[in-house]
């Protein structure tokens, strides 16, 4: 994709800096730019269907206490991967007791930064620029809109401002000096 003429490239990244007396940690947090990985890992739960007396069709049972558990835990174990795949653009990170193939550990990276001395706050600032970097909230497209309106209306004042004195006044008359 081009736009004005320029490819388009590259995923939104978002970048934390937690200062620390020895040296600031400096966590990276990329969009996700595709989740079948995620899905192939863990598939979504389905419902169990269930029949109606009276009818021959299933209908899956959405109300069904064993699925809400189980979806509870699919969306958990998303937004962890969701962390760690997109925390995957700090340099140098890593997690000892994380298993990229098993889903039962991903949460472990929560332990791994509080024994590293993440404050709950900073842990949450983590997240939040995870968050940050895969979703578009209104802040950023207020900013980025005025960011640009405010370049597009210098460009017009600087079409319409003189760059040296006029000859002439409207009537026709040379101008004074």
């Amino acid at each position: 994709m081009k736009l004005h003429g320029k490819k388009v490239s590259g995923a939104f990244e978002s970048v934390v800096v937690i200062p620390r007396l020895d040296g600031n940690l400096v966590f990276v947090a990329r969009a996700i730019m595709d989740y079948e990985a995620f899905e192939k890992l863990c598939p979504p739960p389905k419902a169990p269907v269930v029949v109606f007396a009276g009818s021959t069709q299933e209908v899956e049972n959405v109300e069904d206490s064993e699925y809400k558990k189980a979806v509870d835990e699919w969306v958990e174990h998303k937004t962890h991967w969701m962390i760690l795949q997109s925390l995957k653009a700090t340099p140098g990170l890593e997690f000892e007791t994380v298993d990229e193939g098993d889903c039962s550990t991903w949460k472990n990276y929560q332990k791994e930064m509080q024994e590293a001395g993440l404050s709950p706050a900073e842990q949450a600032r983590v997240v939040m620029c995870v968050s940050e970097a895969n979703g578009l909230d209104q802040s950023k497209i207020d900013e980025a809109t005025n960011s640009f309106l405010a370049a597009r209306a210098a460009q017009v004042d600087s079409g319409n401002s003189l760059v040296s004195a006029p000859l002439a006044t409207l009537s026709g008359e040379p101008a004074n000096a």
